[in-house]
This record gives C-alpha cells, structure tokens and sequence, in this order.
C-alpha cells in the first residue's frame, strides 16, 4: 500500500471511529394513516391540493390518479390530445393547474383540474433531447431538471419559451450527475437532488449556487441515492433515499435524524421516491410497492446528538467506485435485506435505484411482465437448480452464484472493455452487457441449444428451433434460401414487436431478440407479446378471429376454447392456440417444430372423434380410414401419398381457402377422386359404364338432407368424410333400413319390410360383395354406389345371374332370374316362363305405366318386354304406388296373386298389350309365367 493510500485509510477508519462513538437516534416520529393504491404501477410523485386532495403519478400507466381526503380514488386522466403520457416522473400543481414532467416525450403537459389537457410545451434540446424529471413552480414560471443534459432549466408557463439553463456533468458546485426532484424555500431558494453525487444543491431562482446540503455515504446524514424532497414552512427537508429506504431530516443544512414510527423505529420503504406535505401529513411515493403511504407527523424537535460535524463526514468522499460498491466503503455493515448470495454492487436494489427514472428509466421493463429467470427472482422458498437439473449449459465467460444460477452481474457489467455499444435498443445502446449482444451472441453463450443457423428459407429446422438467421429483407429473388418467406417480414421485424421491444440483428437477420424480451416481457416465457399473439405478427396467413374466418382463409383455427381439456404432451390446453401444436424449442427434429414424429398423432389429441386405425374402427365410428396403405401410390397437391394420413388431405396453414384447411377443392369431387377414381362419374352416361352412383347432377327438385337443401349431387351428398353416422361408411345418416336412399328415391324404398327385403326373407344370404343383409342393408343388398359389377344394370350386386336360362332372356331379366332360380335366395318362387315376342314387333307403351326395354336395356316406350316392364321390385302393391310413404309391414309372408306380387298395375285394361291380344289379354296377363298359358307350338318370332 502507498503512503497516500495508507493515509487515507487511517482517515477514514479514525471518521468512523468518532462516528460510531456518537450516539444515533432519530428526530420526531410519524404515525401511518392509510395508503392510496388504485392499481397503481411504478408512480413516482405525489402533490397535494389546497383542499387536501392528493394527485398521484402513475408512471407506468402514464395516468394522473386524483385522491380524496380519506384516500379514496376520484378521478383518474392523462390523455393528451396528440399522444398519451410516457414514462412521466413528476408533476407539480400551480394556478388551478397540473404540470407534468412527461420524460419520455420530452415535454411538459398542462392539465386543468378536471383532467383535460390544456396545452403542452416542447423543450429544448443539447447534447441530448432534454428529459424532464423534476418540477417546481415559482411564479410565472416553472423550474425542471433535465435528466438527460445534467442541467436545471426555467420555462414560462404561458409561452412555454426556456428562458435559461445552467448546469453541466459532474461533481464540482453547480454541476450535476443526473439531477432529479426540486423543492424550493419560503425565499425562492431551488433545493435539487443530485442524484449520484448524494447531495441536494442549492440555487437562487437565477441559478446562482448557494454550496449542497448533505454528502455521499452510506451512513446516517449521508445520501446514497437522494430522490424525492420537500420542504415544511418550519424550513425542515425531507429527503427519500431510493436505495436505503430512509428519509432523512434535515434542518438548517445539518442532518436532524431519520423518519421514524411511534415507538423510535427508523421506517423503511421500499424504493421511496416523491415526497409531499399537507398540514401534518406527509406523502411518500413507495414505489416498489407501487402506492403512496400517508402518515401524520408527531412533534419534530432537534436531536443535538444526530448531529455529524462538517470534519466528520469529509470522508469517505464521493468515490466513484463506491457509488455502486457499497461493500468497499470503510466499515461497511451488510443490510438485513440484501441477499445473503448476492454482492451488494448486484443487488436488485443497487440495479433499480438507478433504472427507476432517476438516472435511467428502465420501469418499462424492470419490476413489470417476465423477467429473466435469476437469484432475484426465485420464488420464496425455491431451491437453487444444479447445473445437472438445467436444460441450458452455463459454461463460458457467465458469473453465476454458486455456479448454478444467474444474477443481474451474470450479463451486465460497467467494466466492460467493449469498444462499441453492447445493446440492441436505439438510445439504450450502452447495456453495459459482459460482451456483445448486438447479433443475440450473449444469448447463445447459455443457450446454445435453442439456436439454429442452419435452418434457412422455408427449411425445416434441422436442430428442432425456431430458425435464427432468417434475413428479414426483399429475397434477390422468388424463393431465395435464407430470406423469409412472409412477405410481410420482407420490410423487417413487424412494427408492434419492435414497439415492444424485439429487435433484428444489424444484418436484418432474426435473433433471439426478435421474439424475447429479457426484462418486461409481456408473455412466458419471455415472449414480447402474449404466446398467443406473438406467431401472428411474423405469420398473418395463419392467424383468425374464429372459426368462420379460418374456413374462409383455408387454415386451422386458433384461439377457440376447447369444449374439454385435453393433454398434448404432458401440458394441458384449454384452448388452441400456436403453442398447442408447435414448439419453437425443443421439438423433434425434421418436424415443423412439432413434438410428434408423425403429424396424425398430434391431430388426435384434439380430434379423437375423426381418428381411425385401419377400416374396420373408421367404419365403427362413421369416418374416413385412417393409417391404411394404398395399393398405389397417388399425387394430391404435388405431394406423392403412399399411406393415408391428415395431412393427405389436410394442410392445416396452407390449405385453399373456403375449406377446411384442405389441400384440393372438395365441393366438386377434386379431391376424392385422387384416390377414388372408381367412384367418380362424369355424368349419367359415365355412371351407368362404371356401375357407380351418378355425380355431378343437378336434380329436378331439391331434397332436404340432415340440415342442408341438396340441388347437386356430389360426393359430400351422402358422405361426411368425419362426421359419418357410427357403423356406415362415414354417411351423413343411417343407411341399413334405406334412410338415407330414401331422400332421393322415396319410391323405391317401399321394398321395405316386402319379400325383397332380403333382411327378413333372406337373412343370411350375400350378395356378390359377400356382404350379408343386416351389413348391406335394405338397398345395398342388391344395390352398390361405387362398386356395381355389371355396368347394363342399375348398380347390380345381387345374386348371380344363371350363366344360361331356359328361355331368351335380356341382362335386365337376369337380374330377377338371378334370385328365382334354383339354390338362390328365391328358389320357392322359380320363374321358368318368362319370354315373349319382339322381333319384327312394334312395341310402344307409356314408360311411366309400362316400361319397355330398348336396345341398351334402358326404360323406353319402344322396345321389348323385359321383366320390369310389368314389374316393379320396389312396391308389393300396385295400389301402394299412389300412396305416400312406405307398404304396410309384413306380419307374415303373403302368396303372390296377379293382383300384387310386385306388379305395376292390378290388370292389363288400357296398356298397349290390348291392342295384340284382344278378348285374350286377361287371360294372357293372369298366365303369363304359367306353361298352361302360352301355346304349345306357337311360332313365336325373334
């Protein structure tokens, strides 16, 4: 140690020995009354009316809070008529009128006491845009501080014209380091808070300097950082120290004692800033409670024994070092409320009584939102994580306590040798980071593993991240690597993130800062908006109000509550939201950040319902197949399909608009027929050489489905791909007693509960799908849709036709004799006779009465007579066909007459069969299929 230095010390340590030997008690005592709170967040000053009114800063909100006597609040206001208060520091009442010191505006508005703005007064700049913090009104005019130049300037209120400044940075007499708060004496004597210099100045109403109450220390009549000060008509200061929590008296420039409570306690606040007095209370902004504690003061006399002589505080002497290390000064005694893990140049505290708006206004981000997980702010009986128990790697330049946990030192420092700035915000650039942020490099110091250069353009991420290092700029050209792909990130970050903090690097790429805040952000984990509203500002194309705007752009819907909780990897989800699905850490590789290796089992966490392994369970539950393996592979939207999944059909953010975020139209059949070309008909014609149910039809009249009106038939006529009827092959409704035939061919459903419902005549019989009855149905035991074996007949799948009949038959004939014949399904009523004439005939009868069979076995009025032109195997009765609705049921089975079985009229009288038969027409009807009735050697022509 050097003579000077051992010098200096002996000084210091004989100060504090007279010091310790004094004895110390505080002068006067107050008694709390009650507090004024009405959500306030981080205010910082507080002025009292003539009629004892309180009028409250609430910095945060950038609101004026007016209380009542009894602290209850009245009115609260602060919209200009330009643009609303932001980050204001203090506010002062004058001539019916509040004055406000709206820092981060650089201005001071004018408000009447109703809360209408009035005017609002620019303020000149030097080296720096002036940064009012501090007000005081005398006269005409009004006197503020100016944080940002280190001066104190005199404005006239109703001009709004400067008319002088003094001041400049530094610790000599009328020089400042960041003054602050201003109060002023019966004589017009300006008393300002010079923050880190821990003094109060003093100055004429000209700015002439009249020497500083007070030093800087740590000790009682010292200040460590001086913020709020008001003056009583006796001439006593009150002076709030933001650090230490203490307001100090003092009276006639010499230190009287400290605040104290009724019993001789010293109180203490948390972050105290503005001061106030009204009669016998005093006000004081608690802003790390974010209220304003009011007490009543007691009798305040003189403590001779407080006293601390000028010699006696020459030293320690304001020591830049010991501005933050407080640990350095001579006889330091650690406080009770440190923490007992952090050094005290770290401490939450030491960090906030700078960033509160005193020297740096940090409330925007500080005590507000999320903060980076450190010591400071642990949970109250939460244990230190070891470095096994982490994620994140903390190896590298990072101090940390315990070698576990980060503290604010563990990233900033004012020791850091960088020649540049460090920071990422414009007009903060100086964060005084260990090393710097400007490209996200501090970030990825500890998290390595959320970053992910690789990934560019439109890429999956190849490490399972949100991709860094996306540029933010217009592409050289449609579809370059490493641009974005939204054209709306093509101008750079979107502006709300930037409003709220996020920022790109300098190479217009993202970084981490692109969608974290470290201090006040708005959303978990350190998101700079809510998670749910985050994705949206860089993802508009996948973003919707509801349900009905998600249709409409052809997307999945966000932000719908869920009927349910459901559970998607161990978390529980209420509601869908991006997060429910995508994972911008963390998620498995070659996913679109998705957790799931294969994207179904993610869809079937919310939609069990439409879920299917395999035919059988999708039959079970009325949907589409799922997970089953076609035979060959097809190409759906360039994309070629070997096995079904969602996402065969599905493009949950790409879909074609006015769909459920489908990857084809449907409305039409586009997309179903991609896989089930079979089933696909261009018209009647098509349908009929296919053997399919025709599609693409307009119907004569339109029939009343479930809840829709059908005029054209497509495929979603009859099917919900999702939302099928349990146990049918995913139809809009029950289809094995003909429910669903039945809205189009009413007509034909009267077979049922006739000799040709096979469910009751034949019940274990199959047709040619081998399909039983009770599995086919009423219809679909002779009918198939999409499968029909003989294109001639109308969707056959029946028995099998004979391979050679007894007589000349046509395939229409066949169709009935496949039933009636021997060892078939109606071998108790064998047809053998059933052939007549047609050659070198001219046949004609009404098709609507008598159908005959034309040359492509289609019902025509010209032709030959075929089975169908007498029968009709949907109704028993001729005398039902006039009826509505369905035949009468069966309660046994009936012989046939040739009045019914299956006929179209009860006799041939008026039908075309007159015309060749005369008086024989009768007896030819009735016998028709009998061997007695026909001639035994008629030479029939054919």
């Amino acid at each position: 140690m050097s003579l000077c230095c051992a010098k200096h010390h002996l000084k210091v340590v004989v100060w504090l020995s007279l010091l310790f030997l004094l004895p110390f008690k505080v002068s006067g005592s107050a008694t709390f009354l009650f507090d004024l709170s009405d959500d306030l967040n981080q205010p910082s000053a507080v002025s009292i009316l003539p009629d004892g009114r309180a009028v409250v800063l609430d910095g945060l909100n950038g609101r004026i809070v007016l209380f009542a006597n009894d602290g209850s609040p009245q009115n609260a206001f602060g919209k200009t008529k330009v643009k609303p208060l932001k980050l204001p520091m203090d506010l002062a009442i004058a001539n019916q009128q509040i004055i406000v010191a709206d820092s981060g505006n650089h201005r001071l508005v004018l408000f009447d006491l109703n809360g209408d703005h009035l005017s609002s007064l620019p303020l000149p700049s030097d080296k720096r845009p002036a940064e009012p913090t501090g007000l005081v009104v005398l006269g005409s005019d009004v006197y503020w501080s100016d944080r940002g130049n280190h001066r104190i300037c005199r404005t006239r209120i109703k001009t709004g014209e400067t008319l002088q400044c003094w001041g400049k940075y530094g610790e000599d007499e009328d020089s400042f380091r960041f003054p602050f708060m201003i109060t002023a004496d019966a004589d017009e004597y300006l008393h300002v808070v010079d923050v880190l210099n821990g003094r109060i100045q003093l100055f004429n109403n000209r700015g002439r300097a009249f020497g500083a109450i007070s030093r800087f220390g740590t000790l009682p009549g010292t200040l460590l950082r001086p913020n709020g000060i008001v003056m009583d008509d006796q001439g006593q200061l009150f002076v709030s120290d933001n650090h230490q929590g203490h307001i100090s008296l003092f009276r006639h420039r010499r230190f009287v004692g400290r605040l104290a409570d009724e019993v001789g306690q010293s109180i203490r606040f948390d972050q105290p800033v503005g001061l106030a007095r009204w009669q016998d209370r005093l006000y004081v902004v608690e802003m790390g409670k974010n209220r304003v504690r009011v007490f009543r003061l007691n009798q305040l006399g003189e403590d001779a024994s407080a006293q601390i002589t000028e010699q006696q505080i020459t030293e320690p002497s304001r020591k830049n070092c010991v501005t933050c290390h407080l640990s350095w000064a001579p006889g330091y005694i650690p406080d009770q409320v440190e923490h007992p893990l952090i050094p005290p140049v770290a401490d939450e505290r030491m960090c906030l009584s700078c960033h509160h708006g005193a020297v740096i206004d940090s409330r925007a981000a500080l005590k507000r939102g999320h903060q980076h997980p450190d010591l400071h702010h642990l949970d109250a009986g939460q244990p230190l994580k070891s470095a096994a128990e982490r994620k994140e790697s903390f190896a590298g330049v990072m101090p940390l306590i315990d070698g576990n946990t980060p503290y604010c030192g563990s990233c900033h420092t004012p020791h850091a040798k960088n020649e540049e700035d460090t920071g990422i915000h414009p007009g903060h650039e100086n964060a005084w980071m260990r090393q710097s942020n400007k490209d996200g490099d501090l970030c990825i110091l500890c998290h390595e593993a959320h970053q992910n250069s690789e990934a560019v353009g439109d890429a999956l991420p190849q490490k399972a991240n949100h991709p860094l290092g996306i540029r933010l700029q217009q592409p050289p050209e449609e579809g370059a690597k490493g641009y974005a792909k939204e054209r709306v990130l093509h101008k750079g970050l979107p502006t709300t993130l930037e409003q709220h903090g996020g920022r790109i690097a300098e190479n217009s790429e993202m970084m981490c800062e692109s969608c974290h805040r470290l201090h006040g952000a708005e959303g978990e984990p350190l998101l700079l908006l809510k998670r749910s509203e985050l994705c949206a500002e860089c993802h508009p194309r996948q973003e919707t109000a509801d349900k009905e705007a998600a249709r409409h752009k052809g997307i999945h819907p966000v932000h719908e509550k869920l009927e349910q909780p459901i559970t998607i990897d161990g978390r529980k989800v209420t509601s869908v939201e991006c997060g429910s699905c995508h994972y911008p850490h963390g998620a498995l590789a070659d996913t679109p950040l998705l957790n799931v290796s294969k994207t179904e089992q993610l869809c079937q966490a919310c939609h069990e319902k439409q879920h299917a392994n395999g035919r059988e369970e999708a039959r079970e539950k009325g949907i589409h197949p799922m997970n089953v393996k076609l035979e060959k592979p097809v190409r759906i939207n360039n994309q070629e399909i070997s096995e079904i999944g969602c996402e065969s059909c599905h493009s949950v953010h790409e879909g074609r608009p006015d769909t459920p975020s489908l990857v084809m139209e449907i409305k039409a059949g586009e997309l179903c027929v991609v896989c089930h070309p079979r089933q696909h008909a261009e018209d009647k014609e098509d349908a009929r050489k296919k053997g399919v149910h025709p599609v693409n039809m307009t119907l004569d009249e339109a029939v009343q489905i479930g809840e829709r009106q059908i005029k054209q038939v497509d495929c979603l006529t009859c099917h919900s791909v999702h939302g099928g009827k349990p146990h049918t092959p995913s139809l809009v409704m029950k289809y094995q007693a003909g429910e669903l035939c039945e809205k189009c061919h009413e007509a034909q459903v009267k077979v049922r509960d006739t000799d040709h419902d096979l469910r009751i005549t034949a019940p274990k019989s199959q047709n040619l799908l081998e399909e039983q009855p009770a599995h086919a149905g009423l219809c679909g035991s002779c009918h198939s849709l999409h499968r029909g074996k003989d294109g001639g007949s109308p969707l056959y799948i029946g028995a099998t036709p004979p391979a050679d009949s007894k007589e000349p038959s046509s395939k229409r004939d066949r169709i009935c004799l496949s039933c009636h014949q021997e060892k078939s399904v109606a071998e108790k009523v064998i047809v053998d006779h059933y052939d007549h004439p047609f050659r070198d005939l001219v046949l004609r009868s009404d098709p609507k009465v008598l159908p005959l069979l034309d040359e492509k076995e289609s019902n025509a009025a010209f032709g030959r007579i075929g089975c169908i032109t007498c029968h009709d195997p949907h109704q028993w009765s001729p005398a039902e066909a006039e009826k509505k609705g369905l035949s009468p049921v069966q309660t046994e089975n009936k012989k046939g007459t040739v009045l019914n079985s299956f006929l179209r009229r009860v006799g041939p009288k008026g039908t075309f069969c007159v015309d060749c038969h005369g008086l024989e027409t009768a007896v030819r009807w009735k016998y028709f299929h009998n061997k007695r009735g026909r001639p035994q050697q008629a030479d029939y022509i054919r």
